[in-house]
């Protein structure tokens, strides 16, 4: 069974076709299929446009994962891990 990316469910459910996702999101229609099919990653930037686009129904998880998207974000997944051995240190 394949896995339907968000993006592509978000798309769907809104009636809209990739074209008209590409506009809003200054791409091509090409770009958005290569988004929804997971082969392609958004930009800092693309991925910004996204969330808003989607109000959030679509994020950097859906790409990356959790810990990358926190890299993407600014988190350091290293400072968190410092911050928790150092509360457990207490």
């Amino acid at each position: 069974m394949d896995i339907v990316h968000p993006l592509k469910i978000w798309r769907k459910a809104n009636g809209l076709s990739t074209i008209e996702v590409g506009r809003r999101l200054g791409c091509t229609r090409q770009t958005v299929c290569r988004y929804e099919a997971g082969t392609r990653i958004p930009e800092r930037s693309v991925l910004d446009r996204i969330i808003i686009m989607t109000g959030g129904s679509v994020t950097a998880n859906d790409w990356v994962g959790t810990q990358a998207s926190q890299v993407l974000s600014g988190q350091s997944a290293d400072k968190e891990a410092a911050d928790a051995s150092s509360a457990n240190a207490d």
